[in-house]
């Protein structure tokens, strides 16, 4: 699932490397580099106030034959192309910030100690402000823990990931 769209934000997020294959691998950043200023050079400046202070230092992405460390990329086109992304992988959204509250006397009060479709929930984590939850459970199926999440309150997994416990 994803959050809701978010406001636009005219910050901008400097990708390294890492990200730019991240998004690479998602699909996503052909939308954004046309909207991508490379990072050519990092300079490091001491700004205290002491009377004896570092040397400004100047790195350049050339001297480790790199065209660039990164890019920097307004926040706006970031989040636009992940939106893109997320509806043409057909991702579920969340209507809103999940409230941890509701969300517990959704599920666990539903499924907690009696077993509908023989799951269990044993535990579950929840970041409100991104809606995002992830739920520990025990069930001979995927499908049937999807059917618990689904009679509870409607929202179902994005991804359910068969573990074993370790020792």
């Amino acid at each position: 699932m994803i959050a809701p769209p978010a406001e636009p934000d005219h910050r901008t997020t400097a990708l390294l490397a890492g990200s730019v294959t991240a998004l690479e691998t998602l699909g996503v950043w052909p939308a954004c580099a046309s909207h991508a200023a490379p990072l050519r050079r990092i300079r490091l400046i001491d700004a205290t106030q002491r009377l004896i202070r570092a040397p400004e230092v100047l790195f350049t992405a050339v001297e480790i034959d790199l065209d660039a460390f990164g890019y920097n990329v307004e926040n706006r086109h970031l989040a636009s192309a992940l939106e893109a992304r997320a509806t043409a992988l057909k991702l579920p959204r969340i209507a809103g910030a999940v409230e941890m509250p509701i969300f517990q006397s959704a599920t666990f009060e539903y499924a907690g100690e009696k077993s509908y479709h023989d799951v269990r929930y044993l535990r579950y984590w929840v970041d409100e402000d991104a809606g995002r939850i992830f739920c520990l459970v025990e069930a001979p199926t995927a499908e049937a823990a999807e059917a618990v999440h689904q009679e509870a309150h409607g929202l179902v997994a994005d991804h359910i990931y068969r573990v074993q416990e370790g020792s």
